[in-house]
């Protein structure tokens, strides 16, 4: 319990006594005498006026020192020569050093009487047969480390003496969970509980201010003359910050010793799988009890809190907190046994029921422990603190995606197109890209309310992973359909493949664009780049970089491959029934230009690839992988036909009605650069001036191809 209370301030006064100390020591060959003072600040109570005098004492003492040293130190420079002066000067200075601490522990020493008599006040309320000699003298030996709990070692006097004080109040108040009416005598005893608490803390705060003192001024050696007080150096230590008020721990003894019996028992409620079990019963608890505890208890709790200070969070915090230190043992025990046995599974199943918990006690009960402190939940105080169950969780959180990673590319339908995910002029992507995103969401779903800096490890060691196996499998694809010579594999369209790889790469890089705009990824990159000018560029950049320069921008490569192995393929028949341009006759050109079962199966083959295309990526990318079937196509009638025969003026219109033909069935863009010298070139068979302006090489070739 955090309720340090301070009762002094750094005095100009005794920083120049200190410096004076130091010169004069040095002056008589004496080190690492110095004298670190404060002046003693008065607590705001009803022990001020007491104590008044005696702080103006030592701080008058203190200046009359300084004063003396300052004089002396003056003197020392270059005109004080007398060794025994310089040892008298800075024996004074010692003795009134000594002094001076005598006088701030007197301050202490008043300070704690007064608290004592306060708590044997409280003390005999509850109990009159508690002798002041019990109070007022309390046994080094005593500790209050078991006091709330189930039980209280017997360790000393002040431990019977508040495991009494507790009982009493279990006693008068201990019915309130069934409604009944706690009576005012039980209220006040609640409250007085409280109270004395917080008196046994105050002691605590006053010997460590006594102690810092005693530390300041003597330095690594003793002042004679400056004995350590009897009473002040034996107050008994509370718990550390997970601490707890004794009094709610007495008024939810009935739901401690539920909660023991049935999750901490041999019986069917105490099972390692299902943490659920506990963690719910204490919510259940908490949406019944708490507001019912707050309406009797917590009007005196605020009222001793207000009045003593040091202490943060209401009354429904510490009864939340009371409820915790269950839990923390409970699964504390069971994360080791977990952890020992390597229970993977259980683990990460019981931090995911943790931090539901979490959840709720934030956005439900709004507890915050701390002032001004986010919370971390039991996930932190249980897994996250402590370096090798994290380790442990981490490794088995790897271990599962890794192995679901595997599960998603390898299923029998991991490279299908999934053509209902998506609206029509989308990138229709592979269910193994689905896959992978809905598993990269469950991650972040996983850790997004843990710290910072344990979300970083998960992105770096899990999904930029993931990211980078996935990457490596569509790569490896990409280099496979480079080397593929055929339209078709194992029954497969060529196309089909290069597409699939194209839109799995398409859709991750879609997501991780998307994902760079949301809050936690922009928070992860912040505490990363500290560039405030660097606020385009998100976390997913270099992986998104990655994917589109080495795969995605080089498939429209793949694209062009394809089709030209296509043409080759659906031009054979054509070939041989056009072999013959240079004789091709008026009557022969009708015929030839209305009933030509070659130049239907080009058109009909290439619709069906356009087609495919059209349905599977999105509209723009269909247009532009159209436009390259467009210059690929006039580029090999030009290099396979114009360049290979010889044409009459009827042969090269009829070339010209079959070009037109494939373009306008199949609407395939005109490209000035490509369809418009293919048609330049038929003019110049023709005989005509090209439209299109051809280089002079290209002419005299054409005109060589004349009949």
């Amino acid at each position: 319990m955090n309720t340090s209370i301070h009762y002094r301030e750094p005095c100009a006064t005794t920083r120049l006594l200190n410096e004076r100390v130091a010169t004069v020591a040095a002056l008589a060959g004496v080190d690492d005498v110095c004298v670190h003072l404060s002046s003693a600040c008065r607590p705001q109570d009803e022990d001020t006026v007491s104590t008044n005098s005696t702080a103006a004492t030592a701080t008058a003492t203190a200046t009359a020192t300084a004063t003396a040293a300052a004089t002396a130190a003056a003197s020392s420079d270059g005109y004080w020569n007398n060794e025994g002066e310089v040892d008298d000067t800075l024996k004074t200075l010692l003795e009134e050093k000594a002094q001076i601490m005598g006088q701030i522990k007197t301050l202490h020493c008043n300070r704690a009487k007064r608290v004592r008599e306060r708590v044997l006040q409280i003390v005999q309320t509850f109990d009159s047969s508690v002798s002041k000699e019990a109070i007022m003298g309390v046994r080094s030996d005593a500790t209050l480390g078991g006091v709330g709990g189930d039980g209280i070692e017997d360790v000393g006097e002040v431990e019977e003496i508040v495991g009494r004080v507790r009982d009493d109040v279990v006693d008068v108040v201990g019915h309130w969970e069934e409604g009944g009416e706690v009576s005012e005598d039980g209220v006040r005893k609640f409250r007085l509980f409280v109270e004395l608490q917080m008196q046994i803390q105050l002691l605590i705060s006053l010997e460590e201010e006594l102690t810092k003192e005693r530390e300041e001024v003597e330095g690594e050696g003793e002042v004679e003359g400056a004995e350590y007080p009897q009473g002040i150096g034996n107050t008994p230590k509370l718990e550390g910050p997970g601490g707890t008020f004794w009094a709610i721990d007495a008024i939810l003894t009935h739901f401690s010793k539920q909660f023991v019996f049935h999750f901490q028992g041999e019986g069917e409620t105490n099972r390692l799988d299902k943490p659920e079990f506990a963690l719910n019963y204490v919510l259940l608890y908490l949406r019944n009890k708490l507001s019912l505890a707050k309406s009797v208890f917590a009007h005196s709790f605020a009222t001793v809190v207000a009045h003593y200070g040091g202490i943060h969070g209401s009354f429904s915090t510490w009864f939340i907190k009371s409820i915790l230190r269950l839990l923390t043992n409970k699964f504390g025990l069971e994360v080791n046994n977990l952890v020992l046995h390597s229970n993977h599974h259980l683990l990460s199943h019981l931090v995911l029921e943790l931090k539901k918990f979490d959840w709720a006690l934030k956005n439900e009960f709004n507890y915050i422990p701390h002032a001004g402190e986010e919370w971390n939940g039991l996930t932190n105080d249980l897994i996250l603190c402590h370096t090798k169950v994290w380790n442990v969780w981490l490794q088995s959180e790897k271990d599962f995606v890794n192995g679901r990673f595997d599960e998603i590319i390898n299923m029998d339908d991991a490279w299908q197109l999934d053509y209902d995910i998506v609206e029509n002029g989308y990138t229709k992507p592979t269910k193994s890209s689905i896959n992978l995103v809905n598993l990269l969401k469950s991650i972040t779903f996983n850790y997004q309310s843990l710290p910072l800096k344990f979300q970083l490890k998960f992105l770096s060691e899990v999904q930029l992973k993931l990211l980078n196996f996935y990457f490596d499998t569509l790569k490896k694809g990409y280099y496979a359909l480079k080397h593929i010579k055929t339209v078709q594999v194992d029954g497969v369209s060529t196309l089909e493949r290069i597409c699939r790889v194209w839109c799995s790469s398409n859709y991750i890089i879609e997501t991780l664009d998307k994902w760079g705009d949301e809050l936690i990824f922009i928070e992860l990159w912040q505490s990363l780049n500290n560039r405030e000018d660097d606020f385009k560029s998100t976390f997913f950049d270099s992986v998104i970089n990655g994917y589109r320069l080495e795969i995605v921008n080089k498939i429209p490569k793949l694209i062009t491959n394809y089709f030209d192995v296509q043409f080759n393929r659906i031009m054979k028949d054509y070939f041989q029934e056009n072999a013959d341009w240079i004789n091709v006759m008026g009557n022969s050109l009708s015929v030839s230009t209305s009933v030509s079962s070659a130049l239907d199966f080009i058109v009909a083959t290439l619709a069906k690839d356009l087609q495919f295309l059209q349905r599977t990526v999105s509209t723009q990318t269909y247009e532009a992988w159209k436009l390259l079937v467009s210059e690929r196509l006039a580029n090999y009638i030009e290099r396979n036909i114009i360049m290979a025969n010889t044409f009459s003026i009827d042969g090269a219109l009829k070339l010209q009605s079959h070009v037109e033909q494939i373009y306008h069935s199949l609407n395939l863009p005109r490209c000035y650069l490509s369809h418009g010298k293919l048609m330049a070139s038929i003019e110049v068979l023709k005989g005509n001036h090209p439209s299109y302006p051809l280089n002079e090489m290209t002419v005299s070739m054409l005109v060589n191809r004349r009949g």
